[in-house]
Parts: structure tokens; C-alpha cells; sequence
């Protein structure tokens, strides 16, 4: 078993190095604490939650800055069982909701939802597990219509009876988005006796539609291909501590790209099941997103409920624009335990 776990992590650690060497040059605005909005990430993770999971994310960027940026998003995924037990799931269905503004009071803002639905199956009794999973959404964009314009400033003053250059602009545009996803994972369960890792790799292909989202008439300004690979390990330390690296790359056609590098430790603080703290850990992360910043990650988990914070640190000359400022992120996930755990 354990000559099986070398040649598993060897295997893994090439996909990593290959899923990174792939990518084409790409940026995309994404949570720091990614895998707790799993829908936003890969609508393959649909298929992969045992029960019934709410979860949202809060993020502030930037706030004391004239760019400044609030998104938040709440999503919730239901399992879908063929038959009686743990090893009957065969996928599940998610929706998400978010919103995004930016600049002075929100003036630009994004809103929309995305429905997700996955297909997964186990082999080896479910040592190995595979989901596949589509997700279709609408969004709608919009621009402040009393936001103030370059064109109505006079010496640094502003004047409102000056006309606006923003003639032709279209307040809001609406449009639909198509996003495929495949995701493998190992020893999902982290039955540690069986083997002494898990792990997982995935990757996700947003905007296949192209939709155009020029707020311009007769304009043309079509979103880029996103392409997304995340994969991880997790190394079984102690009965206590568990540790492993992660990596998540975001790849966005024709712009540059994204790579956040990290490790990511939990260590089981109350080590029994019982009680509203039983099997409580502390999760710990930290990450560097290459050529321009650090984030660092906290939180406590228990069977129930999962609470994370987190803060997003920007070390690139972006810093001489946003005052220093980086962005917090909290996040909180609930998940509603199966009648099958209670029956069996």
C-alpha cells in the first residue's frame, strides 16, 4: 500500500506540473478562499458533496480606495443517490447566486445566478472518484446612471450641467454563461487507513458561449474563454494533523494568467464525536499568487459548520493604487448531515 501512495503522489504531482505548463495565458477575479465557493470554481464539485451543503463568501477589496470592490456569492448543493448508502451517489444539482461591485458606491455592478448539475461514479469501492458537470447562469451587468463622468469636470471641479460623454452607453446588458467541468479525486473519504494520502485534481472551461457584454451601442466586447486547473494533496501527518500542497490556476484567453501555489494544514482540535464541538478542527492555509501577492487563510470545522477567514495581500505595484490596502474574505459553510447517517 504504501509503494500504491508514492506512485499515487508521483502521478498527481505531474498532473500538477502539466495542468500548469498548459495553460494559456489568463486572469480571472476569483475568492481567495476558492474551495469554499466550489460552484464559482468547477461545476463538477456538484457531483462530489455527500449532503446537503449551503455556503457563502464575503469579499472586500480595496475598500478605502476609489477602486474599491465588494462580491459576495451563497450557493447550496443537493446529492442526488441511486440507491441506498454512501456508495449510491451518483451526482448532484447546485445553484449559486452572486453579486460583484466595484468603484465608488458600487457604480459598476454584476449580478447573476448559475444552475450546475453532475454526473460522478466510484471505482475501486470508491477509492478513486470521477465528476463531470455542465452549468448554465445569467447575468446582468450595469453601470450607476448618476455616476459622474470624466467629461463634466472643469479645473478638478465637478459641474452636473456640463453633458456627459457617455452618450451611446448602455446602463445594463444582460446574457447567459456556459461552463463544463471534470474533477477526479483520491481516497475521498480520507480513510487513512487505507491508503496514507488523498487527493484531487480537477479542471474547469468557463464562457464556452462568448457571450458579448459591451455596454456600448452596436458595440462588441465578448468574454474570453476561462480555463481553471486545481489539484491538491493531503498528507496524513498524526491521528491528529494532516497537511498537503495545493495549486489553482486561472487561465483567461488572450490576457495573462494566474497561478496561486500554497499548503493547506488542519489539526483535529477535539478528537470525539460528540457534543456541538465533536470533531472540531483548526484549518490553517497560505498561498502566494505568483508576481503578486500573499494570502493567508484561518478557520474551525466540525461536522456541521465551517467557518473561515481570510486575508488577501498585494505585494505587485498594484499596492501604489489601492493606498496598501489588500481584501478580507470570510466565509461560512453549512452542511445538513444525510438521514442515512442517522439510519445506519
Amino acid at each position: 500500500m504504501k509503494l500504491y501512495t508514492k506512485k499515487f503522489a508521483a502521478a498527481l504531482f505531474t498532473i500538477f506540473i502539466t495542468g500548469v505548463g498548459q495553460m494559456v495565458t489568463a486572469q480571472e477575479v476569483q475568492f481567495s478562499q476558492f474551495y469554499a465557493s466550489s460552484l464559482y470554481l468547477n461545476p463538477a464539485l456538484a457531483g462530489v458533496e455527500n449532503d446537503f451543503t449551503v455556503n457563502s463568501n464575503f469579499r472586500s477589496q480595496w475598500i478605502s480606495s476609489s477602486s474599491s470592490q465588494i462580491t459576495t456569492q451563497l450557493s447550496a448543493i443537493m446529492p442526488l443517490y441511486a440507491s441506498s448508502g454512501r456508495k449510491g451517489l451518483m451526482g448532484g444539482v447546485g445553484l449559486g447566486l452572486f453579486t460583484d461591485g466595484s468603484g465608488a458606491g458600487g457604480a459598476m455592478r454584476q449580478t447573476g445566478f448559475r444552475a450546475s448539475y453532475a454526473y460522478s461514479f466510484g471505482l475501486d469501492n470508491d477509492l478513486h472518484r470521477f465528476s463531470f458537470g455542465a452549468q448554465a447562469g445569467f447575468t446582468q451587468r450595469a453601470i450607476d446612471a448618476n455616476a459622474q463622468w470624466g467629461s463634466q469636470y472643469v479645473n478638478g471641479n465637478y459641474d452636473p450641467n456640463l453633458i456627459p460623454d457617455n452618450v451611446g452607453v448602455n446602463n445594463r446588458v444582460s446574457h447567459g454563461v456556459f461552463n463544463l467541468g471534470a474533477f477526479w479525486s483520491f481516497n475521498p473519504a480520507r480513510n487513512y487507513y487505507r491508503a496514507g494520502t488523498s487527493g484531487y485534481s480537477g479542471i474547469a472551461i468557463g464562457n464556452l458561449n462568448r457571450p458579448n457584454v459591451s455596454l456600448t451601442d452596436n458595440g462588441t466586447d465578448q468574454l474570453p474563454v476561462v480555463i481553471k486547473y486545481h489539484g491538491g494533496l493531503e498528507l496524513h501527518g498524526t491521528r491528529r494533523f494532516n497537511f498537503g500542497p495545493q495549486v489553482l490556476v486561472a487561465a483567461t484567453q488572450g490576457h495573462g494568467n494566474q497561478i496561486n501555489a500554497g499548503i493547506s494544514a488542519n489539526y483535529k482540535l477535539i478528537d470525539n464525536p460528540f457534543g456541538l464541538l465533536g470533531n472540531t478542527d483548526l484549518l490553517f492555509s497560505g498561498w502566494y499568487r505568483v508576481g503578486n501577492g500573499v494570502i493567508a487563510a484561518v478557520g474551525i470545522s466540525n461536522a456541521t459548520y465551517t467557518l473561515g477567514f481570510s486575508y488577501d495581500l498585494t505585494t505587485s505595484s498594484l499596492g501604489n493604487y489601492n493606498n496598501g490596502n489588500g481584501a478580507y474574505e470570510i466565509c461560512l459553510l453549512y452542511t445538513s448531515p444525510s438521514p442515512r447517517d442517522r439510519t445506519r
